[in-house]
């Protein structure tokens, strides 16, 4: 805990100290003082202590588009994750089970994220974008399978052609993701 703490104070001066970097951090932050305290943090409380905190220091942050939409999309995610682990695929394989398990709780994050961002989006720019659901359905498994093989490449890096099979994953992903949103961004 004490090393996760240091890592997030650096991360967030590294960073450049963003609205939304701050809030996660806060967050971060609560998870691992509570591992001190040996008290088991809730999202949404730290969510709504890393609001307070934010806004006590720059009571301006209530009316920033960046904050607000952070926050409610963390929000989004912490009900999604608190719905979704109810649901169970007990008579499946494994393998069956997990792959199920990550489209279900992709489904539920992609849209409740989209409705719970929504009126701040409306607020803020007088209209909302609907495909943005449709968008990170269609572009988190390249996302993820980029940072993954991504990683894999870096840590392979410098041992022959071993290392360079995931970079090549990696760039075909990342295309991926680019012919997608070139897609969607055609559309009205």
């Amino acid at each position: 805990s004490a090393l996760g703490i240091a890592f997030v104070l650096f991360f967030i001066v590294f960073t450049g100290q963003s609205p939304s970097v701050i809030r996660s951090g806060i967050m971060l932050l609560t998870a691992f003082s509570g591992n001190f305290l040996r008290k088991p943090s809730d999202a949404m409380n730290s969510l709504g202590l890393s609001a307070a905190i934010y806004i006590l220091i720059n009571p301006f942050a209530a009316g920033n588009v960046s904050f607000l939409l952070s926050l409610t999309a963390t929000a989004a995610v912490i009900v999604t994750a608190e719905f979704t682990k109810h649901i169970s695929f007990k008579n499946m394989f494994p393998l069956i089970r997990s792959v199920i398990s990550f489209i279900t709780g992709t489904l539920a994050a992609s849209v409740t994220v989209t409705l719970f961002t929504l009126p701040v989006s409306c607020f803020f720019f007088g209209s909302a974008s609907l495909l943005s659901g449709i968008s990170s359905l269609l572009c988190t498994l390249p996302a993820e399978t980029t940072m993954v093989s991504g990683a894999l490449g870096a840590v392979l890096f410098g041992t022959g052609k071993l290392s360079g099979f995931p970079f090549y994953i990696c760039e075909i992903c990342a295309k991926a993701i680019i012919k997608i949103i070139n897609a969607l961004s055609s559309l009205d």
